[in-house]
């Protein structure tokens, strides 16, 4: 997987970072992942032996992504969680800053006990949606052609899951996801 094309990654975060220079404040710039890593992106793009450590190559795949991501070039302040929600695999498909982030992943699964069934299966997320308004989370799963809503809470013990029962919730939930481009491709 040595197939990183670095010095545009490098040059790509550099014309970020100077194009929402006077658009965005230092802290929220210094808050999305490939300016923190931009040092790294730098000694890799020196040197080349560099991307093959480990830790190297995991930083630049999740900054290939991205570079895909609607807070790349972002020039709001941002109110939803961002970089600081995502995680490997994962990017902003949408935002509008007030209302609603949709989370894309492009591998991302859980694998969930039926408490009725008592039996396990891994669901497919489709996407996690973050309600900015009320800092809440959506988690939208997929198994085989069925798809789930449930709340998300992502905690240092591991994730949990709970159903919604607020049917305002629920619909907000449906309609972010139906209108999201996540919900398009799959």
């Amino acid at each position: 997987m040595n197939d990183f094309n670095t010095k545009k990654l490098y040059s790509d975060i550099i014309f970020a970072m100077e194009s929402l220079n006077g658009f965005v404040s230092k802290e929220t710039l210094n808050r999305r992942k490939y300016i923190r890593y931009l040092n790294i992106v730098k000694e890799c793009s020196e040197n080349k032996d560099k991307i093959n450590f480990k830790n190297n190559k995991e930083i630049l795949a999740q900054l290939s992504n991205c570079q895909k991501c609607k807070c790349f070039n972002c020039d709001k302040e941002c109110s939803a969680e961002g970089c600081n929600r995502c995680e490997p695999g994962g990017m902003v498909s949408q935002c509008d800053n007030k209302i609603a982030t949709v989370y894309h992943f492009s591998d991302k699964t859980f694998q969930l006990k039926s408490n009725k069934l008592r039996s396990s299966a891994t669901y497919k997320v489709l996407a996690i949606i973050e309600d900015i308004e009320y800092k809440e989370f959506f988690v939208v799963l997929s198994l085989g052609k069925k798809k789930y809503i449930s709340y998300y809470y992502s905690e240092i013990g591991g994730d949990t899951f709970s159903e919604i029962k607020d049917i305002e919730d629920f619909n907000f939930a449906i309609k972010v996801f139906e209108n999201s481009e996540v919900s398009m491709r799959g």
